[in-house]
């Protein structure tokens, strides 16, 4: 059979591997022929196969070292299958011989980049390496002494390193991958595998630049606890030091479980407050005869017995004809009945009175149609459209009173239901701070020394 397929052209068996059915391939998997069969055609056969055929093949060390020798289009057989079956990669990670083809797989993990491997499901590659490095043929303190020189923090991050790995929050691979001693304590701190440069200031793959002595001094269990909620990637570190640094642990973890997000009852009715504010100064702009004005009584007075007059129409709620014929009964009445000296001022306390019933009417009316806030939580999306332009390096140098002046000024009393200027920020309903927490953060510090000074003065 071996010696009829390696007669055929290679277009005829691809043709043929490709129609056979699968028990005729396992047939030839067990037989164990395959080793006679060209490398050219044993790889044609081998990209024929689907996961369980592979299965098989792997239980076969003859076999299996053959696959691993593979390459197509100049690229070995592991990168190929990393591209475009990850499934069968898996299964010859898994292979209870892959311990002995060790080499291969360390390159491939060497030549592979950061994201790459990020896309895979490494468990059965980091059990390899753990094998690798378990079964004595490498003490991985020693590697990781020889790989980064000497640190005078190299025993404390060792120590954290090692304790996460045999916990199981970081995984061995990345000893291949870790390249500098700044990588190996951003790894250990934060799980975040980079590439990183023995510099002060270091650029993470999002584009974040973070001053080094920031990364080594910060307490990781702080900022794990953050990531724990956001998840574990470049960005998620990004926006956990800023939550950290602009409003400390506790606040950061309010704000992840969403305790200023949802637009409360009292937030709602601030919103109201100052959106209606706004709607009718610019209303009145252009109306001021519906408003009170310096001459508005003698303008009263001058229309009550004027009927072809609108100005009393004009300060009624609905601007109807019943309601101005109301109202100049009602100031006929006051005419009628007070004593000539009090009629200004009588005529006045009404006019102010209407225009402020109104208001209220129209404000309570407003309210009713504010009712899109109540679902609104936070993300990391959210979270790190609004804080990316926090300068981390100016707001880890503020000191405590400067910070709890700013949690102060963006989270209140920090009660669940409290109306904070965050909470309007989140729903987008800050007006001109919408889009400008960050810069606010980063002068705050010169905020509050103006605020300080106005309170002594």
């Amino acid at each position: 059979m071996i010696e009829y397929l390696n007669n055929m052209s290679s277009n005829e068996f691809l043709k043929y591997i490709r129609s056979v059915p699968s028990n005729i391939k396992k047939d030839l998997i067990i037989k164990n022929d395959l080793d006679k069969l060209s490398i050219e055609k044993f790889g044609f056969f081998f990209q024929s196969l689907n996961v369980e055929e592979v299965r098989l093949l792997t239980e076969n060390p003859s076999l299996y070292a053959k696959v691993l020798n593979l390459s197509i289009n100049s690229k070995g057989i592991l990168h190929v299958l990393a591209l475009y079956k990850k499934d069968i990669l898996n299964e010859l990670i898994k292979s209870k011989y892959a311990i002995n083809h060790v080499d291969k797989f360390l390159s491939f993990i060497d030549k592979m980049s950061i994201m790459q491997l990020n896309e895979l499901d490494i468990t059965d590659l980091n059990s390899l390496v753990e094998d690798y490095f378990y079964e004595g043929k490498m003490d991985i303190k020693s590697y990781l002494k020889y790989k980064f020189g000497s640190y005078d923090e190299f025993e404390d991050i060792f120590n954290l390193y090692y304790a996460k790995l045999k916990n199981g929050k970081l995984n061995i691979i990345s000893l291949l991958k870790i390249k500098t001693f700044n990588s190996f304590i951003l790894y250990s701190k934060f799980g975040v595998l980079e590439d990183l440069k023995e510099t002060e200031y270091l650029t993470l793959s999002s584009g974040f630049v973070i001053p080094a002595n920031i990364i080594k001094s910060v307490k990781d269990r702080h900022i794990n606890k953050l990531m724990d909620i956001l998840g574990y990637s470049s960005i998620s570190l990004e926006v956990s030091l800023k939550l950290y640094y602009t409003f400390g642990l506790d606040n950061s973890l309010k704000i992840l479980n969403n305790k200023f997000s949802y637009m409360t009852d009292s937030a709602i009715l601030r919103v109201n407050d100052y959106t209606f504010k706004d709607q009718r100064r610019e209303y009145r702009t252009k109306n001021q005869h519906e408003f009170y004005y310096h001459k508005i009584v003698d303008d009263v007075l001058s229309s009550i017995y004027d009927e072809n007059n609108s100005m009393l129409r004009n300060l009624t709620m609905d601007k109807s004809v019943e309601s101005e014929k109301k109202l100049r009964l009602e100031l006929l009445n006051i005419l009628k009945n007070t004593e000539k000296e009090e009629i200004y001022d009588k005529i006045k306390d009404k006019i102010i009175d209407l225009i402020n019933k109104r208001e209220e009417t129209l404000k309570k009316e407003h309210l009713n149609t504010l009712t899109n806030f109540k679902n609104k939580k936070v993300d990391l999306n959210t979270l790190y459209d609004l804080l990316k332009g926090v300068d981390i390096e100016k707001v880890s140098s503020y000191d405590l009173d400067t910070i709890k002046n700013l949690n102060l000024f963006l989270l209140g009393n920090c009660k669940t239901n409290n109306d904070c200027l965050l909470r309007l920020i989140l729903n987008n309903q800050a007006m001109g701070l919408n889009n400008s927490l960050s810069k606010l953060i980063n002068d705050f510090k010169y905020i509050d020394i103006v605020a300080k000074k106005s309170k002594m003065s």
